[in-house]
């Protein structure tokens, strides 16, 4: 709620006194200055005089004036800012009375009231849809999340898709949740810039967004070298909300946060699009505000803001400086601005603009700095979304909880959701709708709102318009011709060089569309309709945030789901006026289209607005699709029995190479069905969907996350009660423990159903898959905490044990006993990552609290510490520079740790915690000649050059290590170090004189390979190699191999290990040299019979010898459990049961046993001769034993699954 305003608002220091000089009727001719000297006169004074008994008197007089009403013009101009004095009339003293304390107090308990009557609630009836019924009010303070600033944004206008792109490739230090769909190629870049723009601003672009990391918006104003700011940001993106929070904020009864700096300041708002009238535009921002003040009260006296502005004591917003639409008044109005910061220099100032058309020299030249509002984040849209439901559902916060959810679930699922949610009024008009139904279920309703809201605001801009005559065409177009010229231009982008992946056309090309609509619907001739279409083509860019240009010549829409949108709704209604026929929908569209998955969103928006019966037939040939694709579509069962299990196994070998980020059909298929409003008519194509998706889940090796997302989203969509959701479920109960099949339990609708799955089924994956939903979908549900408590303690499982560490250091993080229940996980828990996870969680929450940082300095063993990201050790730091803990463990780990890679890994997180410190330096360079602990006088010359090489001393060391010490092994680390570290002419050629002269065969040998690897091409290096094989007999083997490696392709090579082959003096080298000739040569004439039959392997006898020894091996058990889990999921009759009953008791191998008691127990758990049977193949196994443990695991979930019956599927 907002604070209530105080009386007396104002600080002890807005008290001071301000001199000024009270107006009078003037006698005297010369010209009279503030100061009372006389002046010369004057000339072209104009004098307005109104009001009953009023007298004006011009001349030289400046500050004179008298009579209610009367006004004199002061041609004292400054930037061409005239200023206008009125006289005290009957709203009290004028701009140049000096206001008493009592006055003073008066007057801001005015404007306070009037602000927050005016900006108290936030102004949503152009943003509801008319079927949205009353919507309850809204308070700003109450919704409003700062976004975040990018200082000193690139000249480039960077629409959302781009700044996406940016992000996820990393430029942006957000994390990606999702890959990037554009589609722009380049020959060197991955990230290169889209056709027709100009590759140095896209690096400029690039640059800045990697170069300014983003800083807060109210952190920033508050700087105190934040005199002047100028914030730029897209339509839509909070500028106007900002000016009229930071309003609210600074005239409250309590100000602390970021903006506590600013306390006592008088916020004062300049609505440039008011200003910018025809009235306003020869008088000055005061003679505006002092209007405002006496007829709407949102601006303070004259007198009040004339004392506060001379005292530096207020905080002035210009806001919209985009909003003046003609470009001559909008540059006039900005030096104006220039002229307000001259006059009053003290006086905090902050302008607003889009960004598109915005040019900076104006303001840069007073020194203002830019700030580009960033799309807000992950984080800011849940903050958001858990203000704004808390504000419409007061009094009932589950209520609250379940729409914040609802929302934030609907955006993260959704990429086109997510991509508008990052623009505030965007994320408010999808707020609005979600109160009243499911997101995305009615995605095209949402972008059909969004759209409609946006050419409103066009509309509304186009009134305040002066057109030209020419022009004047583009006032007689309503929303629906917007609409359809819109339509038409995401028809084109569909038929252009890249498609619809592309998302741009040339500026021509936009023109062209736009002139054959106007000339169709308008009936202009060709020259006129093309001025105007040239003038919409700016107004869509400029005015209302549905186009953007990329470059000079480049457009296309802002978000890519207006592009999806209006490319649906084009060919839904052509199909609905029937310019398209069922066919061509479903053949030309559809089946044509569905292989590329840009059009996907398109299609889904398509079926959810032609109804049940088309999208009936839409689905049936996406399903058509997926049965040829070359998975098949019969189920294999046809074997009844243990004794056919080479026809079964043959049968039910599953293609498992599927491993395409781009959606199969079969997951298009369900995204389809999810579009449906009413499903339920479409059971037949539910129940195909349903079979096609388990088999693709069965099938693929990896499922890419865009892919498991869509499924999520539409799995939450069709819910519990879908026809498809039984077979969905029982395949959670059959499937091997793959990371998708955590997918499936969204469909699983009982609480009691998920948390008895989380404690007893089979596979640790599934029970943590199954904790996972529970907590998400029924975070209400008793006993929760409990419930994970057992779990982190208890459960065999390491993934069930890890994701319970995430939920206490995550959502449980507030628990009073999540702490010490982490902290007795991270020093007793058997497995060595999951105590890794456990400290790093531990001191990601609670590293502050002392008993924390003590137990992990003191308990953190060497194998945890391996784990363990480097982040955590940083959060055992303190900011005391005499606690040199964390420093003195990791240089314990460096000297003794018991393998290499802790050591490395200790040294490595020691330069990211300390830096490059002078006594690790002085340590290191000791053990590289007097070794102590584990570290070998190699890792520490290794340490030392890594962080240390730009020290000459260094690399001096290092050479003499290289060419004169006694350790063999120290000479060739040395000599590696050299060739990574630096690797310049003087290194080669130090290099060449060890290979042919060190003592030691080794080094010679290693220096001849550092050689190779890297001076390949270099002349002289493979001669070198050459001549140490012909003679240098200690390394001629190792020096043949580095040839073979790095030049085997030339037939010199050959030629030279042909003659060792047959030549070499020495036998072992003959031996050698033949061995590799038969290897890399096999066919060459050198070859022995013998020797190239036994180089070259025989299929047919490794097939002699495999079947030799088939009769004294198993048969792998792998395919026949496959096929027992395809037979119980597709067929849940009793001859089913009764093959698996029959494997239960007969198989002789164990692993086909317990999958068949495993089966039995999740689907068949209240059959009577289940658990019977399961405790009789139990007994009969050894114990202890793996196959008795897992039978009695599957013993205790059949006796816990009985009693749920059919709410497990």
């Amino acid at each position: 709620m907002d604070a209530a305003p105080r009386k007396g608002a104002e600080s002890a220091a807005d008290a001071e006194r301000t001199t000024a000089h009270p107006p009078g009727l003037l006698s005297s001719p010369g010209h009279v200055s503030p100061s009372g000297h006389v002046g010369p006169s004057g000339d072209n004074v104009r004098v307005s005089v109104s009001g009953e008994g009023a007298l004006g008197v011009g001349g030289d007089v400046t500050h004179a004036a008298t009579g209610h009403g009367s006004r004199i013009t002061d041609n004292r101009t400054y930037h061409d800012n005239r200023t206008y004095v009125m006289a005290p009339g009957p709203n009290g003293p004028s701009a140049e009375t000096e206001l008493t304390d009592e006055e003073a107090g008066a007057a801001l308990d005015a404007y306070v009231r009037r602000i927050h009557e005016a900006y108290g609630r936030l102004d949503l009836e152009v943003l509801i849809p008319t079927t949205e019924g009353e919507h309850p009010q809204v308070r700003l303070r109450e919704v409003f999340v700062p976004p975040l600033l990018r200082r000193d944004p690139p000249r480039l206008e960077l629409p959302a898709e781009l700044h996406r792109r940016l992000v996820e490739s990393g430029e942006l230090p957000e994390s990606p949740d999702a890959l990037g769909d554009l589609n722009w190629p380049s020959a060197n870049d991955e990230l290169g810039a889209p056709p027709g723009l100009d590759p140095r601003l896209w690096e400029e672009a690039r640059e800045a967004y990697r170069d300014r990391p983003p800083v807060g918006v109210l952190e920033t104003l508050a700087l105190a070298e934040s005199g002047r700011v100028a914030l730029l940001g897209d339509p839509g993106a909070g500028k106007s909300t900002l000016a009229r929070y930071l309003a609210l904020a600074l005239t409250s009864a309590s100000l602390d946060g970021p903006l506590e700096p600013l306390r006592g300041l008088l916020p004062v708002v300049v609505e440039l699009r008011r200003y910018a009238e025809a009235d306003w535009r020869e008088r000055s921002f005061e003679d505006f505000l002092a209007h405002v003040h006496q007829h709407e009260g949102h601006a303070p006296s004259p007198a009040l803001l004339r004392r506060r502005l001379t005292g530096g004591r207020a905080l002035v917003v210009f806001d919209g400086l985009d909003e003046l639409f003609d470009p001559r008044v909008r540059e006039d109005v900005a030096r104006r601005i220039t002229g307000f910061t001259a006059r009053y220099p003290a006086v905090r100032t902050v302008v607003t603009s889009r960004v598109i058309g915005y040019r900076r020299h104006a303001l840069d030249g007073a020194d203002f700095v830019h700030y580009m509002i960033q799309p807000l984040d992950e984080e800011r849209i849940g903050r958001f979304a858990a203000h704004w439901y808390a504000a419409v559902c007061p009094g009932d916060p589950a209520q609250a909880e379940r729409l914040r959810l609802r929302l934030t679930e609907a955006i993260e699922r959704s990429r086109p959701v997510r991509e508008l949610a990052g623009n505030p009024l965007l994320l408010t008009i999808l707020a609005i709708i979600a109160r009243r139904q499911r997101l995305p279920r009615d995605r095209a309703g949402v972008y059909q709102h969004a759209v409609n809201v946006l050419i409103a605001h066009l509309d509304e801009d186009t009134k305040h318009l002066e057109l030209s005559p020419d022009i004047r065409a583009i006032a007689d177009l309503d929303d629906r011709d917007r609409r359809e010229m819109l339509e038409r231009l995401a028809r084109r982008m569909q038929a252009g060089a890249d498609g619809i992946a592309g998302n741009h056309v040339l500026g021509e090309d936009v023109e062209r569309v736009f002139t054959e609509y106007l000339v169709e619907t308008l009936q202009l001739g060709t020259a006129p309709a093309k001025k105007v279409a040239r003038a919409m083509v700016r107004q869509f860019r400029e005015r209302n945030f549905i186009l953007s240009r990329y470059g000079s010549q480049v457009y296309g829409f802002v978000h890519r789901a207006f592009l999806e949108y209006l490319a649906a709704t084009d060919i839904v209604r052509r199909f609905d006026a029937r310019e398209l026929t069922d066919e061509e929908l479903l053949d030309g569209v559809f089946a044509h289209r569905a292989p590329d998955p840009a059009w996907h969103e398109v299609l889904l928006l398509i079926v959810g607005q032609v109804g049940e019966r088309i999208a009936a037939r839409a689905i049936d040939r996406l399903l058509e699709l997926e049965r040829g694709d070359g998975t098949g579509s019969a189920p294999p069962w046809t074997v009844a029995s243990s004794t056919s299990v080479t026809a079964l196994c043959a049968v039910t070998e599953l293609r498992r190479t599927r491993q395409d980020e781009s959606a199969p059909p079969a997951v298009l298929a369900l995204r389809a069905l999810a579009e449906v409003r009413r499903v339920g008519q479409l059971e037949a194509q539910s129940l195909a969907t349903a079979r096609v998706l388990v088999r693709y889940l069965e099938t693929a090796n990896y499922v890419s996350y865009r892919v498991r997302s869509d499924i999520e989203a539409a799995l939450i969509h069709l819910g519990p009660g879908w026809a498809g959701a039984p077979l969905v479920r029982r395949y959670l109960h059959v499937s091997s423990p793959a990371p998708q099949s955590a997918m499936g339990y969204l469909l699983v609708g009982d609480a009691t159903a998920l948390r008895t799955m989380g404690t007893h089924a089979w596979s640790s994956r599934n029970r943590a898959n199954a904790l996972h939903t529970l907590c998400r979908q029924f975070p209400g549900e008793p006993g929760l905490f409990a419930l994970i408590r057992d779990r982190a303690l208890e459960d065999p499982g390491v993934e069930v044990r890890a994701w319970c560490v995430f939920e206490l250091t995550g959502p449980w993080k507030d628990h009073p006993e999540s702490m010490d229940l982490v902290r007795r996980i991270a020093a007793h828990d058997t497995d060595r990552s999951l105590r890794a996870i456990a400290f790093n969680g531990l001191l990601g929450q609670w590293a502050d609290v002392p008993e924390v940082r003590r137990f992990a300095l003191n308990q953190l063993d060497t194998d945890a510490l391996l784990f363990l990201p480097g982040t955590a050790l940083g959060r055992l730091r303190t900011r005391d520079p005499d606690d040199h803990e964390v420093h003195d463990l990791l240089l314990r780990h460096i000297v003794h740790g018991p393998s290499y890679v802790l050591r490395r890994y200790a040294f490595a997180q020691l330069m990211k915690v300390e830096g490059a410190d002078a006594d690790i330096r002085r340590l290191l360079w000791k053990h590289t000649t007097e070794p102590e602990g584990q570290l070998t006088r190699g890792e520490a010359l290794d340490f030392l050059v890594q962080h240390w090489g730009d020290d000459p001393e260094v690399r001096a060391w290092t050479e003499r290590l290289a060419t004169r010490d006694d350790n063999v092994a120290v000479r060739g680390s040395a000599l590696g170090s050299l060739v990574g570290r630096w690797g310049d002419p003087a290194v080669r050629r130090l290099v060449e004189r060890q290979a042919a002269d060190d003592p030691d065969a080794e080094v010679r040998a290693s220096a001849l390979d550092l050689l190779a690897g890297r001076w390949t091409e270099a002349a002289g290096v493979r001669e070198l190699v050459q001549h140490q094989v012909l003679h240098d007999p200690a390394i001629r083997h190792a020096a043949l191999q580095t040839l073979v490696t790095h030049w085997g392709e030339e037939p010199e090579v050959h030629r030279l290990v042909r003659e060792q082959a047959l030549h070499a003096p020495d036998p072992d080298d003959r031996a050698q040299a033949l061995g590799t000739l038969a290897t890399v040569w096999p066919n060459d004439p050198a070859v022995p019979e013998e020797l190239r039959g036994a180089a070259i392997p025989d299929p047919e006898a490794d097939a002699e010898r495999d079947a030799n020894g088939a009769e004294d091996r198993e048969p792998d058990p792998a395919p026949l459990v496959g096929a027992l889990r395809q037979r119980a999921l597709h067929d849940p009759s009793d001859a089913t049961r009764d093959v698996l009953l029959e494997h239960l008791t007969d198989a002789r191998q164990p692993e086909v046993a317990i999958a068949a008691g495993r089966l039995l127990g999740a689907l068949w758990p209240a059959d009577p001769a289940t658990v019977p049977a399961l405790r009789a193949r139990a007994e009969e196994a050894p114990d202890p034993s793996e196959a008795r443990t897992a039978l009695e695991r599957v013993i205790r979930m059949a006796e816990a699954y009985a009693p749920l019956g059919d709410r497990l599927y």
